[in-house]
């Protein structure tokens, strides 16, 4: 974006006027839109599959139980 850090509103509204673009790549500019720059950890979006989560994970609370149990059976 053009000069970004001076006289914004009168730029955004020059750039209106004869129909501008600017993809907003730059901090500078995310920032001044109230934006997530898409860079560091704004680069990328993160789903979490809860039942892949689910499966994965196990309640640690029950492995001493669950270790006690298999030396009892080994005797």
């Amino acid at each position: 974006m053009r000069r970004s850090s001076e006289e914004t509103v009168e730029i955004l509204i020059d750039a209106a006027a004869v129909g501008e673009k600017d993809d907003c790549h730059g901090v500078k500019e995310n920032v001044m839109f109230g934006q997530m720059a898409s860079m560091g950890t704004g680069a990328f979006d993160a789903a979490l599959d809860i039942d892949t989560s689910k499966a994965a994970t196990m309640d640690h609370r029950l492995l001493p139980v669950q270790s006690m149990m298999a030396a009892q059976m080994e005797v």
